[in-house]
């Protein structure tokens, strides 16, 4: 403690801790998640009051397995985008019903300034596998993310259903890019242009699917084939 303000140096840490009873600690409000959760993270601050959180720079690694995540604003726009481009509402309502069970979410970032930056970013489901890179800034409460999703419990219907727009083609493996960005309550989810999309991310999704990929950009005219 100085009269120039606080400098601080933490390692916060969590091992295997009810996700649901985390999320609302932190947020106030109750969970849409459940599953166990682990924290691990190393970060530096200083200055007086909201300059401490502006100033924090570290690393922070979280993980998630096992859980379900439910009807959110965030996740049931990310799906309604991803339903349209694969030409199917269904997509939607089969993967919210009754929640979407995970395997794991995986999420590494660096703490720049007060803002997070998700250097990788993963969730391994059943239904749905999905990578995301971007920054999330903490002081302003907005985000913007890049994501790739790809859903997989509907393949043989999709397929069946649109040949053209397949869910695999020629042994590559479709996602749709979308694009997160707003206030961290409600932002909104738009398709992204495939070109927008770094070889990073790229990357991650295919160590993940363990297949080639094709990005989808359904809602260009040249894609909608009769």
């Amino acid at each position: 403690m100085t009269p120039g303000g606080a400098s601080v140096r933490f390692r916060p840490t969590a091992k295997s801790q009810p996700l649901d009873q985390m999320l609302s600690c932190l947020t106030g409000k109750p969970a849409r998640m459940t599953g166990k959760c682990s924290l691990t993270a190393e970060i530096d601050a200083a200055g007086q009051g909201p300059e401490i959180l502006a100033s924090a720079n570290g690393q922070v690694h979280f993980t998630a397995r096992n859980g379900r995540i439910y009807q959110t604003g965030v996740f049931e726009k990310i799906l309604a985008v991803v339903s349209v481009g694969y030409g199917s509402w269904n997509i939607l309502s089969d993967l919210t019903a009754d929640g979407l069970p995970y395997n794991t979410i995986d999420a590494k970032g660096d703490l720049r300034e007060g803002k997070l930056v998700l250097t990788e970013a993963t969730m391994d489901a059943p239904s749905m596998k999905t990578v995301a890179e971007g920054t999330i800034d903490l002081s302003r409460g907005t985000m913007d993310v890049m994501l790739l999703a790809a859903p997989l419990k509907t393949v043989d219907r999709v397929v069946s259903r649109i040949p053209v727009l397949g869910n695999v083609v020629g042994g590559s493996l479709l996602t749709i890019p979308v694009k997160v960005k707003g206030p961290l309550q409600d932002p909104s989810v738009t398709p992204l242009d495939p070109s927008e999309v770094g070889n990073g991310l790229l990357r991650v999704m295919t160590r993940i699917v363990k297949l080639p990929l094709r990005l989808l950009d359904p809602f260009l005219p040249g894609n909608r084939k009769p």
